[in-house]
């Protein structure tokens, strides 16, 4: 029965995708021809490196995107363990690191790892229905209001 369940929520998903999937094709089309200039880009990666390197230190958001509820296989425990290394990665550059998660098993894990105190924001429920844009740029301003240089 379980995997009569399983089948069930998989078919709900696929059909939920069908509508963003022609939406993306659509914007990929008319952005496409959109590329940024090298010179130019170049030029705002100097700029940005140079002024990093003259402010010391930054701060680091991790965005993990896990689940609220089990039944995922070791799906918590790889964004979990991929959040750490990304985490180990930039304390490495010297920066310090905050988390965010979306779902209640990110944020369960970097607690059972001992980072429980630098996760920030935690979205619970996310896709039980589907999401509207409102609560998408609501966890989306929150993220960009965290003090962190980036993301």
């Amino acid at each position: 029965s379980m995997k009569m369940v399983a089948a069930s929520k998989m078919k709900i998903a696929q059909n939920r995708l069908e509508p963003a999937l022609a939406f993306y094709e659509t914007v990929d089309r008319a952005f496409a021809h959109l590329e940024p200039d090298a010179e130019q880009l170049a030029f705002y990666e100097q700029e940005a490196a140079a002024a990093g390197a003259a402010s010391g230190p930054k701060t680091t958001l991790v965005v993990l995107a896990a689940t609220d509820r089990g039944l995922c296989g070791a799906v918590p425990t790889n964004v979990v363990r991929g959040a750490l290394d990304a985490a180990s990665a930039a304390e490495r550059r010297g920066n310090t690191v905050a988390f965010a998660s979306v779902g209640s098993k990110g944020a369960e894990g970097l607690v059972a790892n001992r980072r429980g105190n630098a996760v920030g924001a935690v979205a619970l429920e996310v896709g039980q229905k589907p999401t509207t844009f409102v609560e998408l740029s609501y966890f989306a301003d929150v993220l960009l209001r965290t003090e962190s240089d980036e993301i």
